[in-house]
């Protein structure tokens, strides 16, 4: 192998250059995942701290910390986005998932959809109904309502209240008492408005939100004349319950003011009480730091195989709309802080770092304050570093290369010179021919190089002495 391919091989060992880097990369990242966590866990205990001293942010009837666990479907009512126009059309429901309950019975194919949605003091509700015979309220029959109607059940100063909800014909509708009436309410500010819809009808409605208790339980009688005017009930109360309704879900005004103080919190932000019911979500701050997208996609390829790690499980997915799940949370309504890395579900090459911190006061845990983040946060400086530093390595190998192959040409010229000086010293029949080139050079080869001039001169010298002997023992 000549010289040249041999230090062309010794060159591979500038690799070793990106594999450091990488290296550094790698240590750098965990700096910056640890830095990631604490940060985290800072902030949750410090949203935590504030929440524990005001239990009633958490739960305005306080009552409801140290109630069992209702098995009845309980409705997660939303902060709306913006204005609910109540047109018993469904507009702007379309990001509020619904619970949907069905009769069992057989009799008919029956079944009821609802939605919440909240606003100011008002609670929004969307009732999407399957029915195929609609029997609308008549007059005639009674002043009560009467045909296929919804009933309300609310509650107020430990009592239940029902409101009935029916109409003789498509359009606006208000509520009317169900049972005996309540001093200082009014039904008719339970209003909303009744549509007609393909295999039933849809029911919006406006309710004030001090109407309800904090609990929320419905039911919907549906007439079919056609059998004797036999009724059908579904709902997620009965009629004949005695218990309070299922408590209503949403989240307090007040809690959000409270959390506006961490609105410049890069981080989700969720609120969770003891039953897993997610009672905030404030949404992160937008921050400063440029997006891993600016850069390319190759480079971030390479970057993330890099960082690769065991594959991380993904979030888990709650069993209801409205809860949230995970070992944090648990960990965390257990009274211990946690964090857990997932993978998002988004992007594959990402990761999402959750982050649960238990609320506590005299009584014990609250419930959780949850942070969640995604990775990129960090990575998007990492790839920006990495991408630096690849291009620096790949320099720094490019002229490592190039300067050991000028070397190892120049080296092997000059080799190669002495090589043809020692073949041209000495002529077949042993003379010696000409003198040696000496080298200048303070190297092992311009030694070399003299010691072969050296050693030509003795020759010459050694030669002469055979000739100038044959002559005198000639003339002897």
């Amino acid at each position: 192998m000549s010289l040249r391919r041999q230090l062309l091989i010794v060159s591979l060992l500038l690799l070793s250059l990106p594999w450091a880097g990488c290296q550094f990369i790698r240590e750098m990242e965990g700096a910056l995942r640890t830095g990631q966590k604490q940060s985290l866990q800072a902030t949750a205990g410090a949203i935590a701290a504030v929440l524990g001293q005001r239990p009633e942010l958490l739960y305005p009837q306080i009552e409801r910390r140290s109630s069992a666990t209702d098995r009845r479907s309980s409705l997660h009512a939303m902060p709306a986005q913006g204005p609910v126009i109540v047109d018993g059309y469904g507009d702007g429901w379309d990001t509020v998932d619904a619970i949907t309950l069905r009769d069992d019975s057989g009799k008919a194919p029956l079944a009821i959809s609802a939605k919440a949605q909240t606003r100011g003091d008002y609670l929004y509700l969307l009732f999407q109904v399957q029915d195929p015979q609609v029997v609308y309220h008549n007059p005639g029959l009674s002043a009560e309502a009467n045909g296929d109607r919804l009933i309300l059940r609310l509650w107020r100063d430990g009592k239940r209240q029902e409101y009935a909800i029916a109409t003789a014909a498509p359009g606006s509708v208000r509520a009317r008492f169900a049972n005996r009436r309540h001093r200082g309410i009014d039904p008719g500010r339970i209003r909303g408005f009744w549509q007609d819809a393909v295999g039933g009808y849809t029911l919006e409605l406006e309710v004030p939100i001090n109407y309800t208790g904090g609990r929320l339980g419905f039911y919907l009688v549906d007439e079919d004349r056609r059998s004797g005017n036999e009724k059908t009930l579904v709902g997620n109360v009965r009629r004949l319950d005695t218990a309070p309704p299922p408590w209503l879900i949403y989240r307090p005004d007040a809690l959000l003011q409270a959390l506006s103080a961490f609105r410049d919190n890069p981080a989700r932000t969720y609120v969770v009480d003891r039953g897993h019911w997610q009672i905030a979500d404030l949404p992160g701050a937008a921050t400063d730091a440029h997006s891993s997208d600016d850069t390319f996609w190759l480079l971030r390829l390479v970057f993330r195989a890099i960082l690769s790690q065991d594959e991380l499980p993904l979030p888990t997915e709650p069993p209801q709309f409205g809860k949230q799940r995970g070992e944090e949370i648990d960990a965390a309504l257990a009274g211990n802080s946690v964090n857990q890395r997932y993978r998002d579900p988004s992007d594959a090459s990402r990761t999402i770092l959750s982050t649960a911190a238990p609320i506590r006061d005299k009584d014990g845990v609250l419930g959780v304050v949850v942070l969640r983040q995604s990775g990129e946060t960090y990575l998007s400086l990492t790839d920006q570093a990495f991408s630096r530093l690849l291009g620096y390595s790949l320099l720094a190998i490019a002229a490592g290369a190039l300067g050991l192959l000028a070397y190892a040409s120049v080296l092997s010229w000059r080799i190669r010179r002495l090589s043809m000086a020692a073949n041209e010293a000495v002529s077949e029949d042993g003379r010696v021919t000409g003198s040696f080139p000496r080298s200048k050079a303070a190297d092992e080869i311009g030694e070399l190089s003299r010691h072969y001039a050296d050693l030509v001169e003795r020759l010459r010298e050694y030669n002469d002495y055979l000739h100038s002997l044959s002559r005198r023992l000639s003339h002897e």
